[in-house]
């Protein structure tokens, strides 16, 4: 997968939130809300995951992983697939 420099903390923000949703559908909302308030290593909010809904939409489709289910007419969830199923 091609990832931008700019966008390695996003994308392993977002991996991290799939992953502890262990398959469950979750809300656009949810997942920006996690990244924005996202706790790094060092117990402070990291500064290089905050993101806008426009830009979290880009990067969701982007990644093989995040799999949309529309669910009426402008919404839906996302779901995480595991690379290893």
């Amino acid at each position: 997968m091609g990832i931008r420099n700019k966008n390695v903390h996003r994308y392993k923000a977002m991996i991290k939130f799939g992953k502890e949703q262990g398959g469950e559908r979750f809300r656009q909302a949810s997942l920006q809300h996690y990244m924005n308030n996202y706790i790094g290593v060092n117990g402070r909010r990291h500064k290089q995951t905050t993101v806008s809904q426009i830009q979290l939409t880009s990067l969701l489709r982007m990644h093989p992983n995040f799999r949309y289910w529309p669910s009426g007419k402008n919404t839906g969830e996302w779901s995480y697939i595991d690379e290893e199923e």
